[in-house]
């Protein structure tokens, strides 16, 4: 098992591909690696919203099926996409709110219950991939 998280989607395809064929070297037959990928279709309405220069590093941000078909070309199949962060600005807002009035655990007790309920365009998937 490679986990890879906040990484892989920091770099442009060429680089990408070329990280992809280390893991799979170092992966053993059936291996696995984990990482995350940005939702396009959601991180395009917040960055909308930030705006440019809240952005300092380059960010792949995938369709679902560019996704996949990256990790096909790049000689994994996809086992599963799992849903994080499903409600981006209600759980950004009881994040800010909770931590100004010092009730961080009340607040990621909430997040987590959020993240439970099934729907919901999520901000990233967390990718579970094999080597072929």
């Amino acid at each position: 098992l490679i986990l890879a998280f906040r990484f892989i989607f920091h770099f442009k395809k060429e680089k990408r591909d070329e990280i992809y064929t280390s893991i799979n070297k170092a992966l053993k037959k059936n291996g696995f690696l984990m990482f995350d990928a940005i939702n396009l279709k959601k991180a395009k309405k917040i960055r909308k919203i930030v705006g440019k220069d809240g952005y300092e590093v380059y960010d792949k941000l995938y369709t679902k099926k560019e996704l996949i078909e990256e990790l096909e070309r790049n000689n994994f199949k996809n086992i599963r996409l799992l849903k994080s962060i499903k409600r981006f600005w209600t759980q950004m807002l009881i994040s800010k709110i909770s931590e100004k009035i010092k009730i961080q655990k009340i607040g990621m007790k909430i997040i987590k219950k959020l993240e439970k309920i099934k729907g919901g365009d999520p901000y990233e998937w967390i990718v579970i991939c094999q080597k072929k």
